[in-house]
């Protein structure tokens, strides 16, 4: 449903249609209006979890679930000729192409005016607006490359995670990680579960 028909509705009827949805469908009509945000953060969303994928420094994403139906959003440095979309996060638009699995170009937004801001960054506007609406049950990390993943934001606002993953699931081989970051992973960041495929370098 568009959020244009939604709001159509008396606020009772929006409230009801919007029980009978998931928190993944609610994710996505989120970034098409201020309002429904708005609406959304009176009473919040529940989701299963949010999963952070850190798969390179120019390639990151986040993952939201709600029982079985899943909401991915990417962040990637790529070219792609697809139809493209507005969305709207933290009351700034954002040109995005639409893909099987969300993803946002920088260089679309490059090309589209608005300046140009590291992957991360955008990671962190998007889950900022993210944050306000869903009430998470867990949190989860996969990561994909070493170098300078203690920098990102995400250690700082989530206070524990389910499962922290240093692994690509793509490839058989170990994934490689200096000491220094394997130690912060083990001693410094609060889980119930690490899962390494790792060769220290």
């Amino acid at each position: 449903m568009s959020h244009f028909l939604l709001l159509k509705y008396p606020l009772v009827v929006q409230e009801e249609i919007l029980h009978q949805m998931n928190a993944c469908q609610l994710t996505e009509l989120s970034f098409t209006s201020t309002r429904l945000k708005k609406m959304f953060q009176k009473f919040k969303i529940h989701a299963d979890s949010v999963t952070y994928h850190l798969v390179s420094p120019t390639d990151c994403g986040i993952e939201v679930k709600a029982g079985r139906a899943r909401f991915k959003i990417r962040i990637a440095r790529t070219w792609c000729n697809k139809s493209w979309s507005v969305w709207i996060v933290n009351g700034a638009k954002m040109l995005i192409n639409l893909l099987e699995r969300r993803e946002m170009s920088s260089e679309h937004l490059h090309q589209s005016g608005i300046s140009l801001k590291s992957e991360i960054s955008i990671l962190e506007e998007i889950n900022t607006h993210l944050m306000s609406f869903l009430k998470v049950e867990k949190f989860n990390v996969t990561i994909l490359y070493y170098k300078n993943f203690r920098d990102i934001f995400i250690w700082n606002i989530v206070e524990k995670f389910d499962v922290v993953r240093v692994d690509d699931e793509n490839e058989p081989e170990p994934i490689s990680i200096e000491w220094r970051n394997l130690k912060f992973l083990e001693e410094e960041v609060q889980k119930n579960e690490l899962y390494l495929n790792v060769r220290v370098v």
